[in-house]
């Protein structure tokens, strides 16, 4: 059966001696690939370029210390699980290593290799879920930003409807209106008379309402065919 856990992982301990005591026992296990340093700017380096899947990390360092790399991974947004690993005895240390996304705090003088190899399979475990956990979080959000944008969209649509509805109503008064002053006129015209220019004026004023119920539909409809155009362009890239 196949090794499902992690394969990949970053040693960082400044004690020679154990730092090379524990990449000695990890690659014995036949499991893991094991990249070690002693200092935080070559953890750093290492992290800029390769990925891995567990950083076994000594919080005092020289130079740059074991919690700085923790909080420039933070920063950086690398998620890949930290096990600290620390000689120092002090109840703040393990809490500000979980501030900044440590999964687990060793002390070096409780240090046993088969806890640790239980240990790292553990937090690589638990980092698995936290990721799947993440995707479903992402997943549920873009649904639901899809379901906000569709409501914009069915209230667009509302909005053509009731535009739609209006041009229609006025341009059955329009026609309504040309018809009785149609007759109107030929009242007049049979007594040489003139028409109104204030009937005209009005008629005019009610045409120009009408035209521009009729743009602001057509740049509703415009506007609500891009975005459907936009939804499903990337339904079919998701499909492909």
């Amino acid at each position: 059966m196949s090794h499902t856990g992690p394969s990949s992982i970053l040693l960082v301990e400044d004690e020679d001696t154990l730092r090379l005591s524990m990449e000695i026992k990890l690659k014995m296990d036949n499991r893991y690939g094991v990249v070690s340093c002693a200092t935080g700017e070559e953890a750093i380096d290492l992290l800029k370029g390769h990925k891995f899947d567990i950083v076994l990390l000594d919080y005092r360092l020289p130079g740059i210390s074991g919690l700085d790399v923790l909080k420039w991974m933070h920063h950086e947004k690398i998620v890949t699980p930290v096990i600290i690993l620390s000689g120092i005895e002090s109840g703040s240390i393990p809490l500000d290593a979980m501030r900044f996304g440590a999964y687990q705090y060793i002390k070096k003088q409780n240090l046993d290799f088969a806890v640790l190899i239980l240990d790292i399979e553990s937090v690589y475990e638990r980092y698995l879920y936290r990721m799947e956990l993440l995707q479903k979080e992402k997943e549920l959000f873009a649904q639901h930003q899809k379901q906000a944008e569709m409501d914009i969209l069915r209230s667009y649509q509302d909005n053509v409807t009731s535009v739609g509805k209006f041009v229609v109503d006025g341009l059955s008064s329009i026609k309504r209106k040309i018809e009785n002053t149609k007759t109107h006129l030929a009242s007049l015209v049979q007594g040489n008379k003139k028409p109104s220019e204030l009937e005209i004026e009005d008629l005019i004023k009610d045409i120009d309402v009408i035209l521009s119920g009729v743009q602001s539909m057509v740049n509703l409809s415009t506007f609500v065919a891009k975005k459907l155009d936009g939804l499903e362009t990337g339904e079919s890239l998701k499909e492909t």
